[in-house]
């Protein structure tokens, strides 16, 4: 057994060194595994993916959840789509490759498309001077309702300006992403409104970390939900209020502009943009 582990550890460390265009598929899968997980020590030790001292310090540390953080991860997928697109333009791939490239293709699309966005909250509240400091640093804490709510209604927003159009795969990757978010709105009702079992909520479709996530954090997932829906809602009250003047990108800069708020202040806000720009 630990002769089969160091070999796998050893093929994982030769690929690494391999340059881009000499990777098979299947190295190329391998690597970008190894790398992705390690940008995620919570990953690399709720899956156990590596092995011996390496796995040992991934175990005392946690994710950064910072924007560079983050800027990294975009900066990662993006390289591997580029990569993941020449090697299956390149090569001969059996029909289980190629289903893996495409599954890794759309989730990796969908991730570039809506999780830089999630950064813009982070950074403009750092970088808005106008804010007192205690929002600028959120010492009290985000507020998932505003800020992850934002993070769906940019996806959203992709699909609805039509960056799939013409994408079926990078749709369906879409797609996934919004039955997975109905998936977690059900099993949060479910554990705290309906008596639901932790099994009951695996079984539903959602992995054991995310539902104990949710059993310590009752309502965070339905909060994601009803943050984007707010927000859609002020949007399409600006729009039926403004008429022709409605502009989507001044809206935007509202609801960003205002920072991480409570949704009925972040309504007040929109109302006050309304009114301002119908000259009231």
């Amino acid at each position: 057994m630990k002769r089969t582990l160091l070999s796998a550890l050893f093929l994982l460390a030769v690929v690494a060194t391999l340059p881009a265009q000499q990777r098979s598929i299947d190295q190329f899968f391998a690597a970008f595994t190894a790398d992705w997980i390690r940008q995620n020590p919570n990953q690399a030790a709720s899956t156990r993916f590596f092995t011996g001292e390496e796995q040992r310090q991934f175990e005392r540390q946690i994710t950064p959840l910072t924007p560079e953080w983050r800027r990294a991860r975009v900066t990662l997928a993006e390289r591997s789509l580029d990569e993941l697109n020449r090697i299956a333009k390149a090569s001969s791939l059996t029909d289980s490759q190629r289903v893996s490239a495409d599954l890794m293709r759309w989730q990796l699309e969908t991730f570039i498309r809506s999780d830089r966005y999630n950064d813009y909250l982070v950074a403009l509240e750092l970088e808005n001077t106008d804010l007192p400091q205690f929002r600028q640093i959120r010492a009290f804490g985000p507020i998932s309702a505003f800020s992850e709510g934002w993070g769906l209604y940019a996806e959203r927003l992709a699909a609805e300006l039509g960056w799939y159009d013409g994408d079926p795969e990078g749709l369906l990757g879409q797609l996934d992403s919004a039955l997975f978010r109905a998936r977690r709105l059900v099993v949060d009702t479910g554990l705290h409104a309906k008596r639901w079992t932790r099994q009951q909520a695996i079984d539903y479709g959602i992995e054991a970390s995310e539902v104990e996530r949710y059993v310590v954090n009752p309502g965070q997932a339905c909060s994601y939900m009803i943050g984007q829906l707010k927000i859609v809602e002020l949007r399409e009250k600006a729009r039926a209020a403004l008429g022709n003047r409605f502009s989507i990108r001044e809206f935007h800069n509202v609801v960003l502009g205002t920072g991480s708020v409570p949704l009925d202040l972040l309504e007040r806000q929109v109302d006050a943009y309304i009114r301002s720009s119908r000259g009231l």
